[in-house]
């Protein structure tokens, strides 16, 4: 770990002794959270009180042993940051429809919009990708707090011919011949879900930006957003901001935890994915084999009818285990494989808040240092600048502790929910399977090869 700063003036302002922070444990084994065996075997399973028989008896030891006293809880920077009580309740729901238009590059999205509170309303809007990204661009500017983690905007779809074979080819093999087509339905979950995370933050939930977005009937105009002088010279010091020290051990151990925890999940995510896109491999040869087994070769009478009644049958099998495929591979990409994209994009977005955070203390730093060097007649204005930095420093840090805490809250929720709904799915798809299979095969059992002599060849 980097050596923390000895500014005095920082150290005084954010030295307050600080509560552990969430660990790599708390984020995969969180208290109080069901286990993957227990979400599969009863999902819908409540919590319950104590039964008569397992109340601890009069006279036993833990009966007469006192409840312990509460302990005091240590003061902390925290205090004017308190943890929420509970998640937002989000102004609207948004579902995106099957009504997709595409003509040439344009992808239109018809959403269906519903406000929660009354009176309730509910009306249909059309978006595209790029009203998303200029959705991105304004709650990421227009002095909004820097302690803010973005969620992370999703992938853009695929729209051109050449972007489509570019992907047929990562996922079905550099040899394929085969373009697969346009992917709506899960472009729209991945948007959907975006949208989402935006609604039930704490901040960008109640953003003007977020709502004009969604109430206005036409899509917001697209203004060109140009990047200052400031923004640019800010992103040449992004080096600098990775090595700089922190003054805060919170923030510390979050940078160092990142800078093993990022490449970690991005692998993982890879990982994943190349196991979906070798499930979408052997579908496609499976398929290649079923349509090869339906051509017929010569006549359909005698030996050479039965032989390709029997590879009809063999063919009919295999499209049945190709839809099993699909349908485990569809599964696998839906759950776990989305969420291990999102959250590895998370931990860029993550990591963006820090750096703009470090950049806000290195201000706070240089601005002790102008006033300690500053003559008295220009000791005022020092004064006001260091009190400036000082408070938006303050309240970066303590905007970015919620954040931080609350992303390490949905990443646990997500892998694990997940992880128990993939092995559902997973189960569900198997049982499907298995059932299809055995009739294929009894059917194929029950096809009567004649003798040599009961079949003649016409001539």
């Amino acid at each position: 770990m980097m050596e923390a700063t000895t500014d005095p003036a920082v150290q005084e302002s954010v030295g307050k002794q600080m509560p552990r922070d969430i660990s790599d444990d708390d984020i995969f084994k969180p208290k109080n959270q069901p286990t993957t065996e227990t979400i599969i075997a009863e999902p819908h399973a409540e919590k319950t009180d104590l039964s008569k028989d397992d109340q601890p008896a009069e006279g036993s030891d833990d009966a007469e042993r006192p409840d312990p006293e509460p302990e005091e809880e240590e003061a902390s920077s925290d205090a004017s940051s308190p943890e929420p009580t509970g998640p937002l309740q989000p102004l609207y729901s948004v579902l995106f429809t099957d009504e997709v238009t595409k003509s040439g590059d344009v992808i239109c999205y018809r959403i269906q919009v519903t406000k929660t509170g009354p009176p309730q309303q509910s009306w249909r809007i059309e978006r595209q990708f790029e009203d998303l990204e200029y959705l991105e661009q304004c709650l990421s500017g227009g002095g909004r707090s820097p302690g803010v983690i973005l969620p992370p905007l999703p992938p853009r779809p695929v729209a051109d011919p050449q972007q489509a074979e570019q992907r047929s080819r990562r996922q079905l093999g550099a040899d394929t011949a085969l373009v697969l087509g346009d992917d709506w339905q899960r472009d729209c979950r991945l948007m959907e879900r975006y949208l989402r995370l935006l609604l039930r933050h704490e901040v960008l939930g109640r953003d003007p930006a977020l709502e004009s977005f969604l109430a206005a009937g036409e899509a917001p105009v697209r203004t060109l957003v140009r990047r200052s002088l400031l923004t640019r010279l800010q992103d040449g010091l992004t080096g600098s901001r990775a090595t700089h020290p922190d003054c805060d051990e919170f923030f510390q151990r979050e940078r160092v935890k990142l800078n093993e925890y990022e490449p970690a999940l991005q692998r993982a995510a890879e990982a994943f994915s190349a196991v979906v896109f070798a499930q979408q491999r052997l579908s496609n040869q499976i398929n290649h084999l079923a349509t090869a087994l339906n051509i017929g070769v010569g006549s359909n009478e005698g030996w050479n009818g039965l032989y390709h009644k029997l590879n009809v049958r063999f063919s009919g099998a295999l499209q049945e285990y190709k839809r099993g495929v699909d349908l485990s591979t569809a599964s696998a990409d839906g759950t776990l494989g989305q969420t291990l994209e999102l959250h590895a994009r998370y931990v860029r977005s993550e990591t963006d808040m820090l750096y703009r955070r470090t950049g806000l203390m290195m201000e706070y730093e240089a601005a002790n240092r102008g006033l300690e060097k500053t003559k008295a007649q220009r000791r005022s204005a020092a004064e006001e600048a260091k009190q400036r930095a000082e408070e938006a420093f303050e309240e970066c840090s303590d905007t970015a502790k919620s954040e931080i805490r609350a992303l390490q809250r949905l990443r646990s929720t997500d892998i694990l929910s997940d992880m128990a709904e993939l092995a559902r799915s997973q189960i569900h798809a198997a049982q499907i399977l298995r059932a299809e299979l055995g009739r294929h095969l009894d059917t194929i059992r029950q096809f009567t090869v004649p003798e040599p002599g009961q079949l003649r060849r016409r001539r």
